[in-house]
């Protein structure tokens, strides 16, 4: 829990609920365990605590990019700070090979700014009258603070907000614009996996759990595809339950022939129209009021 938290700051969200989890489950024994392991994992994530607190001044856990993130779901940037184009070409150029991480990450800051500057760069386009703040904590805490004004004098926009990112978080298109056809087969049977292994929730609690804590950190925060890809392991359990349940019954191998046709045919329609149906999406979301971002696949 401990390592999962420093490598994606909101696995954070997840330990409470799995102490709660331990204590609900074992009683008496859960609470000794769940000491054990919040002790663990607070161990863990100490040395980078104390070397926050060194560098920042404040009591940072894992990271202070929450207020940033946020205010990126209310105030897209703009597009011109994001020149990404080189890197993704070179992405694409080894996709067969292995992508030598020094060299990718050599030309995203050749072509982009360091995050610090990166927020020092947001902050002085969006409130140019605001002098200056020194440290990252003081412009992360500054943005998340305009964001909760904002929020508070437009709390429908947070409504809009939270079910844009939970629909972005099952997304099948990635950042890119790439559509995802792997993630489109299995992603119908996650959804009836859920529903199917409810029924058996004591055995799959701590999956929920872990999803349910992910899932409500993007939505109150920011979503991207890529927040998933650590969960899909998991994912993966409950489309397996979903298949074979459906596999179990004596209709299900024709219900399963017919799904897999559907999707097959939806996921071939998507893949060789991928940029009218983003629009389509797109438009929809601008439709009920979601913000969504005005871009080019190939921007």
């Amino acid at each position: 829990a401990g390592f999962a938290a420093l490598t994606r700051g909101n696995a954070l969200v997840f330990i409470p609920f799995l102490l709660l989890w331990m204590v609900a489950t074992h009683g008496a024994r859960g609470l000794v365990h769940a000491g054990m392991v919040a002790a663990a994992a607070a161990v863990v994530l100490s040395p980078w605590t104390v070397r926050n607190w060194r560098v920042q001044y404040a009591f940072v856990p894992v990271s202070c990019n929450s207020g940033y993130i946020f205010s990126i779901s209310f105030f897209p940037h703009p597009i011109s700070m994001l020149k990404r184009d080189r890197a993704r070409e070179y992405a694409h150029r080894v996709a067969q090979g292995p992508v030598r991480s020094e060299a990718l990450y050599d030309i995203v800051a050749e072509d982009n700014l360091t995050p610090p500057d990166f927020l020092r760069q947001n902050m002085a386009d969006r409130y140019p009258d605001e002098k200056p703040l020194a440290t990252e904590i003081e412009l992360d805490r500054f943005l998340l603070a305009k964001s909760v004004e904002f929020v508070k004098a437009h709390p429908h926009k947070m409504a809009l907000k939270v079910l844009k990112d939970f629909i972005k978080f099952w997304y099948f298109f990635d950042s890119w614009g790439n559509f995802m056809p792997v993630w489109a087969t299995i992603m119908p049977f996650v959804l009836v996996g859920v529903f199917i292994t409810f029924r058996q929730a004591k055995a799959f609690a701590l999956i929920y759990l872990l999803q349910g804590s992910v899932i409500l950190t993007v939505m109150v925060f920011h979503a991207a595809v890529r927040f998933r890809l650590p969960y899909e392991p998991f994912l993966l359990i409950l489309a397996v339950a979903g298949f074979f349940r459906l596999w179990s019954r004596p209709r299900g191998k024709g219900i399963l022939c017919l799904a897999f046709l559907l999707i097959a045919a939806l996921n071939g329609l998507i893949y060789t129209q991928p940029h009218a149906a983003r629009s389509i999406f797109r438009r929809a979301a601008s439709f009920v009021g979601m913000e969504v971002y005005p871009w080019e696949p190939t921007s």
